[in-house]
């Protein structure tokens, strides 16, 4: 946790709240999914209207009581609470911190189905609205999901290949360090997670944002960053992908100690930040 408060200090990331999540998550949910919980909800209404119009005191489809709804009120409360103790530990804000609360949304879908489809069992005079609630979820979903999209979706789906090459984009890298430090050395950079797995053990790995590395999210809250990990670890290579203070790249201490081995390319960083990995090596006197 420290190590995400520390990346606030750095200032290129914005502050986690509540308010910034929900923003996101509507921005990022398929307009359908909302649709189907207000059906939902509405429909829950009309089939507890109607349960009241034939003086029937069964239990309503959404109640708490059920096992589906008891499911479904832990799993509004999860990500609810998750979302309030992020925003009150006051860390950085990242893409996944709101996937629990989307995987809620998708789960609430079932008792609000389950609500659209219970109307059938209702009387007569209810049957209009019914047709309309039904018309309506329908209509929703045409037009937020034309039926080209929802075919090449599922296309892409089945004969795509679907990966994240963020995650081979160091290895040229780590090809460069296995042939020229067989016998292992120490390597500093801010994405340490792919790269020290593929080097393996004889490869020790600075992490610059501290998240895996003792002591280094403390240094830059001490502003103690850089100097920290060199008298720590002295680095023999610095990998430079991302640009921030993060990396010393431009500091006088590091242009007198370090000399750059070379820029290597991989289509990440091309269509990224048009540009190779840089890697420096220390400067041995």
């Amino acid at each position: 946790m420290l190590a995400k408060q520390a990346q606030l200090v750095l200032g290129y990331w914005e502050t986690f709240t509540v308010m910034l999540a929900l923003e996101k998550l509507w921005e990022q949910t398929p307009r359908i999914i909302p649709a189907i919980l207000v059906a939902g909800i509405v429909c829950g209404f009309v089939e507890w209207g109607g349960r009241c119009y034939q003086k029937d005191r069964i239990a309503t489809t959404g109640s708490s009581s059920t096992p589906l709804g008891a499911a479904t009120l832990l799993y509004c409360l999860f990500p609810s609470i998750l979302l309030i103790a992020y925003e009150a530990f006051g860390v950085s804000s990242w893409q996944w911190y709101i996937v629990p609360a989307y995987y809620a949304l998708l789960f609430l879908m079932i008792p609000s189905l389950k609500a659209v489809f219970a109307v059938v069992d209702l009387p007569l005079p209810l049957k209009t609205g019914r047709a309309l609630l039904l018309a309506g979820l329908i209509g929703s979903f045409a037009y937020y999901q034309p039926g080209w999209m929802t075919l090449h979706s599922l296309e892409h789906f089945a004969y795509h290949r679907r990966t994240n090459n963020h995650i081979g984009s160091y290895g040229p890298v780590v090809r460069y360090l296995k042939e020229h430090e067989p016998n292992g050395t120490t390597l500093a950079l801010a994405e340490p997670g792919n790269i020290g797995y593929e080097l393996g053990p004889r490869y020790m790995v600075v992490d610059l944002l501290g998240l895996t590395s003792p002591g280094v999210a403390q240094s830059i809250l001490d502003g103690d960053h850089h100097e920290f990990v060199f008298r720590s670890w002295q680095p023999r290579y610095y990998v430079i992908s991302w640009m921030g203070t993060y990396n010393p790249l431009g500091q006088d201490w590091f242009t007198d100690r370090y000399e750059m081995v070379g820029e290597f390319h991989h289509e990440h960083w091309q269509r990224h930040r048009k540009r190779g990995i840089l890697l420096y090596r220390r400067i041995d006197s």
